[in-house]
């Protein structure tokens, strides 16, 4: 803690360069030699990319139930940090297991990011959230079948406006239960949106 020993970057550019190291020594010390007399730093602009999330499951729940498709609370998450890294990242995923599971899991788990070299030292990236809620439905076995999500739609758009998409994320459910019940639903109904 006695030495010093800086690379001044203010005056550094974008890309990769050297620059000196200027190394203090206490009194009484005399400085011989510095090795190395440079070092390279790779400067670059920092972004935000938006990728998409991927659950990996592994394992299968206790025999006589069964765990349906996972739901994230977001389907990307947003990365910052150097351009030219966040260029090779394709994807985000997360890994749950499911082993001897018989009730519903609910979980916070930290993202892995994908596309990137392993030896990439990834506390340079910022990853919001930091922890992705997984909730993964797990119920004991009863007939089911998939069902559409259907978004009632009241009131108008303000004069000008008019609607021209609905986007539901899921777009299908699985739902299960009696035989008798399960026949009779078409679809499911969202809570209008006004």
């Amino acid at each position: 803690s006695d030495f010093s020993v800086v690379a001044d970057l203010s005056i550094a550019e974008k890309g990769e360069n050297e620059y000196p190291v200027k190394v203090e020594v206490p009194p009484g010390v005399r400085l011989v030699s510095v090795s190395p007399e440079n070092i390279f730093v790779d400067i670059d602009d920092k972004g935000e990319k938006q990728v998409p999330l991927k659950v990996n499951l592994s394992g299968t729940p206790i025999e006589g139930f069964t765990a349906f498709e996972p739901s994230l609370q977001s389907t990307h998450i947003s990365v910052s940090g150097p351009e030219q890294v966040l260029e090779e990242i394709t994807f985000a995923e997360i890994d749950v297991n499911i082993d001897n599971a018989e009730s519903n899991l609910s979980l916070k788990v930290i993202p892995r990011i994908k596309g990137i070299s392993e030896d990439f030292d990834v506390d340079i990236l910022e990853i919001k959230p930091e922890l992705v809620d997984v909730f993964i439905p797990v119920i004991e076995d009863n007939p089911s079948k998939s069902v559409p999500v259907v978004v009632p739609i009241t009131g108008l758009p303000a004069y000008g406006y008019k609607i021209s998409r609905v986007v539901v994320e899921p777009e299908i459910v699985r739902i299960s239960g009696a035989v008798e019940v399960l026949d009779n639903i078409r679809e499911i109904r969202t809570t209008p949106v006004d």
